[in-house]
């Protein structure tokens, strides 16, 4: 058996130590020695690098048996009295915080869709939401749901924004080419624009939103970390407190 064989079963009898560490499939390395695949793979690989995977699967075993020994002990944590008391404790905190969570985002939701029903109609509506973009649109004329194509506002915020440093406030919306001038009912596209321009001509009302929108993110942000804190706690019961 040649240096480079040796290393190739080598590489397959670590593969199944790892994969039984973790519960996948194992391959039977004497079936496999009879085939045409294990042939073709054996001459399609060099000696260099299955010795260079074969180290990096022995650093991957020993992780896999760290991690498998750190997980029994946990388990075995919460079946003691402090263990089911902490795990008790630690489930409300993350529970409640989903509820605060879910709260938070609703209520806002509600406001932003009031704030750009005050501004500019009853016909324009909140259509996202998320952690650093808030978008509205105009309602298909005759729907509660639907909204029209190519009538979106999105307003982008974020502080301390990655890409600049600098706290971030942007409007932004999708062109669709040449336009009616003339017809301005809901749904057309020159309502469209008069109804951006009243946006931005509001600024009062723009610098109360940005204000509110990272008050609100600064929120949602505590409550995630909230949660995060919790569940790494569970993942690991015998770190501090101190990061709840």
């Amino acid at each position: 058996m040649t240096r480079k064989e040796i290393l190739f079963r080598e590489n397959i009898t670590l593969w199944n130590e790892y994969n039984t560490l973790t519960g996948a499939a194992t391959t039977d390395l004497d079936e496999y020695a009879q085939t045409y695949k294990y042939q073709k793979a054996l001459k399609e690989s060099r000696a260099f690098d299955l010795e260079s995977a074969n180290e990096s699967l022995r650093q991957k075993i020993e992780k896999a048996k760290a991690e498998k020994e750190r997980a029994a002990k946990v388990e075995a944590f919460y079946q003691t009295p402090e263990g089911i008391r902490l795990l008790s404790e630690l489930d409300a905190q993350e529970l409640t915080a989903i509820v605060e969570f879910k709260e938070t985002d609703e209520a806002m939701r509600r406001e932003l869709q009031d704030y750009i029903h005050r501004t500019l109609g009853e016909y324009w509506t909140l259509e996202n939401l998320g952690p650093t973009c808030v978008s509205f649109a105009i309602r298909k004329p005759g729907s509660e749901k639907e909204t029209v194509f190519g009538q979106t506002i999105e307003i982008f915020y974020e502080r301390n924004s990655w890409f600049t440093g600098k706290d971030r406030f942007e409007v932004s919306v999708g062109s669709t080419g040449p336009f009616e001038a003339l017809e301005t009912e809901q749904g057309d596209r020159a309502r469209f624009y008069i109804d951006l321009g009243r946006l931005l001509s509001d600024q009062q009302g723009l610098q109360a939103l940005r204000e509110r929108l990272f008050q609100h993110a600064d929120k949602m942000n505590e409550i995630r970390r909230r949660i995060k804190a919790a569940q790494d706690r569970k993942d690991n019961p015998f770190t501090a407190e101190s990061n709840l």
